[in-house]
């Protein structure tokens, strides 16, 4: 759960970037949307394994491919929310 939440947030921050920095095309959006939170996570279990938080887990590798999962899960959930609260909401509110 901790994990989908994270993707979600580092979804949307990676949204609000590329629409400060006036990126539109959708696919992009998408893809750093669901790529921000892989490499997240990436970096995340290396902490895990650099630091040794992993030998307290004997099934490591299941608890490494479900965390890296859950963050992608969420960038997919945030990055589709995100494109269509931006598609539908502010270029309604650009016209006013």
């Amino acid at each position: 759960m901790v994990h989908t939440l994270g993707g979600v947030l580092i979804s949307w921050i990676a949204i609000v970037l590329f629409e400060k920095y006036k990126i539109s095309r959708i696919e992009m959006i998408l893809l750093y949307g669901i790529f921000g939170p892989l490499l997240i996570s990436i970096g995340w279990e290396i902490f895990e394994f650099v630091s040794g938080i992993t030998f307290l887990s004997s099934q490591y590798s299941l608890d490494t491919t479900l965390d890296m999962s859950m963050g992608v899960l969420g960038g997919i959930i945030g990055s589709t929310l995100s494109v269509y609260f931006f598609k539908n909401f502010l270029s309604d509110a650009s016209h006013v």
